[in-house]
């Protein structure tokens, strides 16, 4: 489907919503007496323009990511209500999962990106069992792998550039360092 394609669905979506709830709507207003209209977007900006001109919604709630106490107790349940799953998998013994330090590693991750990440880190465990017929031990290397290419709902579809200049392309570090010793010592 072309992209003309896919902006006229949308504006075609967009106009029979509008013409649903817009208090301007030439149809007349619904009885919307003690009804409450939830909605989500990625953002504000990624509404149609219609949508946001139209005053139909009254409150604008953003949603923050969990922080990092909240995503170690997310991951915690997420792998713990996979390990009842699946019955067959269990953790590392002898080295337990790290928690808090997969949470700094998640910072930004979605509750549906955790459970993704999860997921993605259970299929290592699952891959590893059917290559080597090991028994099925979920340690923080199966996190390291499923983390290998993998992008969070928030940063998908968005067009990230790698840089592949070094600090060594940029110059005037050395000229720091020596401005730094000689304010270090005192001169």
């Amino acid at each position: 489907m072309s992209q003309h394609a896919d902006y006229f669905r949308t504006r075609q979506i967009t106009e029979l919503f509008v013409s649903l709830y817009s208090s301007s709507s030439p149809t007349g207003k619904p009885n919307t007496r003690g009804m409450v209209l939830l909605a989500t977007a990625a953002s504000a900006a990624s509404l149609h323009p219609l949508i946001n001109a139209s005053h139909i919604f009254q409150e604008e709630i953003k949603v923050m990511p969990p922080n990092n106490d909240a995503r170690r107790d997310i991951i915690e349940s997420i792998v713990l209500g996979r390990l009842s799953a699946a019955q067959d998998i269990r953790l590392d013994a002898d080295s337990p999962l790290n928690y808090t330090a997969l949470a700094t590693q998640t910072e930004g991750y979605s509750v549906t990106d955790l459970q993704d990440l999860v997921g993605r880190a259970v299929h290592q465990v699952a891959v590893r069992t059917a290559a080597t017929k090991q028994s099925a031990v979920l340690s923080s290397p199966d996190f390291t792998a499923a983390q290998v290419d993998f992008t969070p709902l928030s940063l998908r579809d968005v067009k990230l550039q790698k840089s592949d200049i070094a600090w060594s392309d940029i110059g005037g570090a050395h000229i720091k360092r020596k401005s730094h010793g000689l304010v270090a010592n005192g001169t």
